[in-house]
C-alpha cells in the first residue's frame, strides 16, 4: 500500500488536504525499513502520520515529539513520543545525541519558520549520509501575519 492510500486508511490529513502523498512515495522509496533505520517526527497532532509510519516501516525505531502531552498520549505503541519543544535547541540536541543519528525526520510541528528554522539548524547534524529532512507546511510562512507568522516579517521568501 502506497502513503496515500495509508493516509486515507488512518485519516492522514497528509494526503487528504495536502496532497504528499507522490512526493512521499518518491522521497520514501529508497529508505530502507529494518531495525537500524531511525525516524523521527516533529509533531504528533492525532497520531495519524506515525500509524502511517509505522505501516511504511514496520521494524524501523520511529520517535516523536509534540509539546502537547495529551498528542504524546496519542502516539501509536511501538513509537516512543516525547514531550518537548521543536524550538528548542537543547532538548533537540540531546534527543538526537541519545537516539540519533535519523534515516528521516519529518517536521510537521509548529508550521512557524523560526521554528522550523532552528529545528533544522539543530537536526540536520544527525541526519545520516543520504537521510532525507522533511519540512512539511512551508506554505503556513508565507502567510503574513498569521497564526504561523505572527510578526509576519520572515517568510519562505525572504529566508
Amino acid at each position: 500500500m502506497g502513503f496515500a492510500e495509508l493516509c486515507e486508511k488512518y485519516d492522514c490529513d497528509k494526503e487528504s488536504t495536502h496532497r504528499y502523498g507522490d512526493a512521499y512515495d518518491i522521497l520514501l522509496r529508497g529508505l530502507a525499513d529494518s531495525p537500524s533505520t531511525k525516524i523521527l517526527e516533529i509533531g504528533i497532532y492525532k497520531g495519524a502520520g506515525l500509524r502511517v509510519l509505522k505501516e511504511l516501516f514496520p521494524t524501523a525505531t520511529i520517535y516523536a515529539i509534540d509539546i502537547d502531552p495529551e498528542a504524546v498520549g496519542l502516539a501509536p505503541d511501538g513509537v516512543t513520543a516525547i514531550r518537548g519543544n521543536q524550538n528548542d535547541p537543547d532538548f533537540l540536541t540531546n534527543l538526537a545525541g541519545l537516539a540519533g543519528p535519523f534515516d528521516l525526520i519529518i517536521d510537521d510541528g509548529s508550521h512557524m519558520i523560526r521554528h522550523q528554522k532552528q529545528s533544522f539548524e539543530t537536526l540536520w547534524p544527525f541526519v545520516t549520509v543520504g537521510g532525507l529532512y522533511v519540512i512539511e507546511d512551508l506554505e503556513s510562512s508565507l502567510l503574513r501575519a498569521s497564526k504561523y507568522n505572527p510578526s509576519g516579517e520572515e517568510t519562505t521568501l525572504n529566508r
